[in-house]
């Protein structure tokens, strides 16, 4: 028994060292979405809004600071097990969820990644509250990007499941307390709604829009089509139209023919 003692404790250790070797091994195998979000988390400005530039593998686990000394927010995507190319969007904090969407803001082309093209989200304060507000990206067109912004309710601590705005191609004026929303009928931008919000009293108001629309008079668009303006504004309540007129194309933009 002695002569196999010395091959014994060779392949004990051959054992050890295998097993070893085998849990200690980096794991290449890619990212499914029947997995667990990593531990170790993103913040999330390392996914801001791109609108459709970048894809992610799911999921997407990241931390988000909410300000004013509130505790951040966990934020994890992944896609649906009962809806293909839909994906669940969840902020939790201290493993209890916040606030939760389904596929109506979630979609995917590809199961295990979720491209930026309609569900892209970030965090902006937009309630001008010192508290970073939700905002996902709902629909995305060639040149039409439309987001629905849930405000964070410091009180229940919770994003409101009702959005504060919606709004397309938007831009903030955080002096001012308003926003801008600026829908194309077209590519090249001269037909055209821009709406102007002001938030008051915890809620954004339609104070002014501007439209602009082609005429029909028969004449060729590339050549010097007419407009018609219309200019409202919020009046005692009411939205009133102030002006309209038509413009030509060179009026408006010069020869560039």
């Amino acid at each position: 028994m002695k002569i196999y003692k010395p091959l014994i404790f060779v392949l004990v250790g051959a054992v050890i060292i295998g097993f070893l070797y085998w849990i200690s091994k980096p794991n290449y195998s890619p990212v499914t979405t029947n997995e667990i979000a990593p531990s170790v988390k993103l913040n999330c400005e390392n996914f801001a809004m791109t609108n459709g530039l970048d894809t992610f593998y799911l999921p997407i686990n990241c931390v988000q600071e909410i300000g004013n000394g509130e505790s951040p927010v966990n934020l994890t995507i992944f896609a649906s097990t009962t809806n293909d190319n839909q994906g669940e969007l969840h902020i939790s904090r201290n493993g209890k969820d916040i606030f939760v969407t389904d596929g109506e803001f979630i979609s995917f082309s590809d199961q295990e990644k979720l491209s930026l093209t309609q569900g892209s989200f970030d965090f902006e304060d937009v309630t001008f509250d010192g508290y970073k507000d939700l905002v996902i990206q709902t629909a995305a067109g060639a040149y039409n990007f439309t987001h629905a912004y849930f405000a964070y309710n410091p009180k229940t601590k919770t994003f409101n499941t009702v959005p504060v705005v919606e709004a397309t191609n938007e831009s903030f004026d955080p002096i001012k307390k308003q926003m801008v929303s600026f829908f194309k009928g077209r590519g090249i931008g001269d037909i055209y709604t821009e709406e102007t919000y002001e938030f008051r009293n915890g809620k954004y108001v339609l104070i002014m829009d501007f439209d602009q629309s082609t005429v029909d008079n028969g004449r060729d668009d590339n050549i010097n089509p007419m407009y018609t303006q219309v200019t409202r504004k919020l009046i005692d309540g009411k939205m009133v139209e102030v002006e309209k007129k038509s413009i030509s194309y060179k009026e408006l933009y010069g020869d560039q023919n």
